[in-house]
């Protein structure tokens, strides 16, 4: 995918090599934030406008 000059290939290769790791591991965090941390923090505020407006009516 990514391919370093030919000057200094080796430092170019490390750092590329650390960059495709981290475009990784950055696919695998919006998984999770996309099928596990949204949808629990959309469920949290539900309840909490639910418990808002029982208390509302009970003023």
């Amino acid at each position: 995918m990514y391919e370093p000059p030919v000057v200094n290939r080796f430092v170019y290769q490390v750092l590329l090599n650390q960059l495709e790791f981290f475009g990784h591991d950055l696919k695998i965090h919006g998984r999770i934030e996309d099928q596990v941390l949204l949808p629990a923090a959309l469920n949290m505020e539900k309840k909490l406008t639910e418990m808002l407006s029982e208390t509302a009516m009970m003023n």
